[in-house]
């Protein structure tokens, strides 16, 4: 275990969210809002001039049919196993390629009556563990070294661009990039990197079973670092837990993918 658990920073000021945000790969900001409209005034409030651009909001809720999970597209919902835990993941790069968003935000506008706690995984001091372990330098070369594409086309759209970028990659200007995802069913990774695919997965899963958890409360805006920090939640009990989501792309990103449907965020300070 490396003790990669993180509970976010929360704050009231949109500036120290940001600062948070930056430094430990997530944050709250705590706001009275409820809606999608508060949902993307307060993401714009907290990365005014760094939002490059966003992917119209969608809500997650519990799906009415038990125990299966999905999205409808109609209203824009992702549709939740709410007697499932939600894996440890990240957001968007099956979609979007080596482009994918690099911010995550979730405004909980209701909370579930049981259950339904968050947690996060810093996939910085993960990698970083794992790069300083002796037992483990095969690993730490795959996620460095190895290419991996797991992108899937989504339903009804052309195919993404490939993901030609190891897990763990930089920016131009030099920001970590991981990726964490589970296992395809039917996996295409080059020979001999399944095994070491399966070890990031499992030790990822020991991670995230391990981690701190927190119950976001209604008006908690949850800023994510999609390129840092790996994302999941507990069961819960009850229909109303409700969550607004945006994700959107910082000037410290990889870039925009092309012709993703993204829109620019129509803000004060935002580049035009």
């Amino acid at each position: 275990m490396y003790d990669a658990g993180l509970i976010p920073e929360r704050a009231t000021d949109a500036s120290q969210a940001f600062a948070a945000w930056q430094r430990d790969g997530a944050s709250i900001l705590v706001t009275g809002g409820r809606t999608e409209v508060d949902l993307l005034e307060a993401t714009h409030a907290v990365f005014a001039g760094h939002l490059l651009a966003e992917m119209p909001p969608s809500k997650v809720a519990p799906n009415p049919v038990p125990d299966q999970e999905g999205y409808d597209p109609a209203s824009r919902t992702i549709l939740a196993n709410a007697a499932e835990t939600l894996e440890l993941h990240d957001d968007g790069h099956r979609a979007f390629g080596d482009r994918y968003p690099d911010l995550v935000c979730l405004l909980c506008a209701r909370q579930a009556p049981e259950g339904g706690a968050s947690f996060l995984v810093d996939g910085r001091r993960l990698v970083d563990g794992i790069t300083a372990d002796p037992e483990r330098t095969g690993l730490a070369h795959f996620l460095w070294e190895q290419p991996i594409d797991q992108t899937v086309p989504a339903p009804n759209s052309p195919p993404p661009p490939p993901s030609t970028r190891p897990l763990a990659a930089r920016t131009p200007e030099g920001r970590l990039s991981i990726r964490y995802f589970k296992l395809l069913e039917a996996p295409q990774e080059p020979a001999g990197a399944t095994d070491h695919l399966a070890e990031w997965v499992r030790l990822g899963r020991e991670e995230a079973a391990a981690a701190p958890r927190f119950s976001l409360q209604p008006g908690d805006l949850l800023c994510i670092d999609n390129y840092r920090a790996f994302h999941g939640r507990d069961p819960y009990t009850g229909p109303g837990r409700l969550l607004h989501r945006v994700i959107g792309w910082t000037d410290a990103s990889f870039g925009l993918p092309p012709g993703a449907g993204w829109v620019r965020p129509a803000v004060a300070g935002s580049p035009s």
